[in-house]
């Protein structure tokens, strides 16, 4: 074995164990807290009426852009290059407000989802649309990969617990070991309480950091698993058209896809936070073609566009608006070290 530069193999410190290779059967680790928001969420949520709880989530908003003037700058900024001089300043204006209403009407809905699981409101007021798509992917008898977008993403998550509900396998890796939304003390005797399960139990998260062996598990075992297909971390891109910009797009899921030879299927959360659907557009496979990444290009570039359609439609969901630069961040974001693109 090579020392490193700098160091001979006589005085080489012995190398770190190798941290374990993630499976199916590696559960997310909770580390729970004794009281932080989330306990005073649950309360809101157990008081009020759904549609007043979720409104709620618009005041959080207000409050988080006027204590967050750097972010509220950030987002304003990125806007203007979106758009210039299709949308009035007034319309600018609103479309910021909107960013940070909606993201705090997600960090709501995403807290509580174990209690929309269990009461069935997730059922009631977040329903699934063109299921049918998903219906002859699974018939096909093999793995299916779901992909979704970053543009109003919390909708991934729920709609994923409410097709657990129905009887379907639907997986997700994490990049992190610890559960990202531990239960707290008072949180789990509400659980308890209503019947509900923890967030990483209702989603059938793992372990997966970025390997693709156990992705490749979940399919070979026929389950499906979802992946948002605009991710940053990524070892190489696609250019592709949006929101009038070339920018670089990660071809990770579309080249899984393509290895793996499953079925894909798109879907979109729809609507704001409030009245939002999930909706499934027909499968496509990904090609072996020669040069073979053709197919995977054409699919990016298709995946895209679908994304740009659904955001002009539904634009303040987008989580990145409060990325300062985003566009400029996105573009550069390839030029750096692999570590970087890769860290959480």
């Amino acid at each position: 074995m090579t020392a490193p530069v700098g160091t001979s193999n006589a005085s080489a410190a012995p190398a770190a164990p190798a941290r374990p290779a993630a499976s199916l059967e590696t559960t997310l680790i909770q580390t729970p807290k004794s009281f932080d928001r989330g306990d005073l969420v649950y309360v809101a949520y157990l008081l009020l009426p759904f549609r007043l709880f979720v409104q709620f989530g618009r005041v959080l908003g207000w409050i988080e852009m006027l204590v967050r003037p750097r972010a509220r700058r950030a987002v304003r900024a990125n806007i203007e290059q979106a758009f210039g001089t299709t949308k009035s300043a007034r319309e600018k204006d609103a479309l910021t407000r909107q960013v940070f209403e909606f993201h705090q009407m997600r960090v709501l809905l995403v807290l509580v989802a174990p209690l929309l699981a269990a009461d069935g409101s997730l059922a009631k007021y977040f329903p699934l649309k063109d299921i049918e798509h998903l219906d002859r992917a699974v018939a096909a008898g093999k793995g299916v990969l779901i992909i979704g977008s970053h543009v109003n993403s919390v909708g991934g998550l729920l709609a994923m617990v409410r097709l657990r509900q129905l009887g379907y396998d639907v997986r997700v890796p994490m990049p992190d070991r610890n559960d990202a939304w531990p239960p707290t003390v008072f949180r789990r005797l509400v659980h308890r309480w209503t019947g509900a399960k923890s967030f990483s139990e209702l989603t059938g998260a793992f372990y997966a950091q970025f390997n693709v062996r156990p992705l490749m598990k979940v399919l070979e075992q026929g389950s499906i698993l979802l992946l948002m297909a605009d991710g940053w971390h990524s070892a190489s891109f696609v250019d592709a058209d949006f929101l009038g910009r070339r920018l670089p797009f990660t071809n990770a899921p579309m080249n899984f896809a393509r290895l793996a030879g499953v079925s894909v299927v798109t879907f979109f959360s729809v609507g704001p936070p409030d009245h939002m659907h999930f909706a499934f557009e027909p499968a496509f496979t990904v090609e072996r073609t020669t040069p073979p990444n053709l197919d995977v290009e054409r699919k990016v570039r298709h995946f895209v566009s679908r994304v740009e359609e659904r955001m002009l439609a539904d634009i303040p969901c987008w989580q990145h608006w409060m990325v300062e630069d985003v566009f400029g961040s996105l573009e550069r974001w390839r030029d750096k070290p692999i570590s970087e693109r890769y860290a959480v």
